[in-house]
């Protein structure tokens, strides 16, 4: 759901709130203080990245949106993170978790925790992700400044899937 925006707030814990209008359509609890928060591609989901321990882990945790129930956790081990404020993360058009791992980038599938695939990096700290909206591509912006695009590499679809599954996706 594109018209809609998900923030923390200290004391109900994650608000979903309409855009342009602000009012407010939901809000549930959250066990922890948030650092990131990010909605799935389909909005039916809202990741965070905790500050403190979880943010040691490089815990991203999954909510369904409407309801703020715990959806599961995808754990990436980190190298400890200089500014503290847990695991920097972004969905891919496909839904796919790209997470950073000190200056590595993986991508992960949200639902099984499963690493798909590993983008070396450089020695900084990776800053932000973007993927393009409809080319495979994974852009990684590193604290020093410097950029790397990456190639985004297809799995193969499953028969259930059909062929044609990872371009509509695309």
């Amino acid at each position: 759901e594109s018209d809609r925006l998900a923030v923390p707030d200290r004391t109900v814990g994650v608000r979903i709130l309409e855009v342009p209008t602000l009012k407010e359509v939901s809000r549930w609890p959250c066990p922890v203080p948030l650092a990131r928060i990010r909605f799935s591609p389909d909005g039916r989901t809202v990741a965070v990245a905790a500050l403190g321990n979880g943010a040691i882990r490089g815990e991203v945790r999954l909510y369904e949106a409407r309801s703020g129930r715990e959806r599961g956790r995808v754990t990436v081990p980190l190298e400890p993170s200089p500014n503290g404020l847990g695991p920097v993360f972004e969905f891919s058009p496909r839904g796919e978790l790209a997470v950073g791992r000190g200056g590595d980038a993986v991508l992960v599938d949200p639902r099984s925790g499963e690493v798909r695939h590993s983008y070396p990096g450089n020695r900084s700290f990776i800053s932000a992700f973007g993927f393009h909206p409809t080319e495979p591509s994974l852009i990684v912006a590193h604290a020093d400044g410097t950029a790397l695009v990456h190639k985004v590499e297809r799995p193969a679809p499953t028969l259930r899937q059909g062929a044609d599954a990872f371009d509509r996706a695309w």
